[in-house]
C-alpha cells in the first residue's frame, strides 16, 4: 500500500502498535534471558515529556526498532 492522505492514520496506527508490540516482545525476552541467568540489557532510559500534570515516558529498546520496521514492511506489503 502506499503512503497517502486517505491512509495516513492506518499507517500511524500500524507503526504505533508495531513499535509496542516490538517493545514488549523485547522485554519478555530480557526478562526470560533474565530468569535463564544471562543478564543482557540494551534499553534506553526513559524517554518522554513531564508538563506539570501530564507526565508520559517510554522506554526504548531495539526491540522497538524492530517493531517499528516490522510495521512498515507490513504497511508496504498490504
Amino acid at each position: 500500500m502506499k503512503f497517502n492522505k486517505k491512509n495516513g492514520p492506518v499507517f500511524v496506527k500500524l507503526l504505533l502498535f508495531a513499535a509496542l508490540a516490538g517493545t514488549l516482545f523485547w522485554e519478555l525476552s530480557m526478562r526470560f534471558l533474565k530468569i535463564m541467568g544471562i543478564a543482557l540489557d540494551l534499553t534506553a532510559g526513559p524517554i518522554g515529556f513531564d508538563v506539570g500534570a501530564l507526565q508520559m515516558w517510554l522506554s526504548i529498546n531495539p526491540g522497538t526498532f524492530i517493531g517499528l520496521a516490522m510495521g512498515w514492511l507490513l504497511f508496504s506489503k498490504i
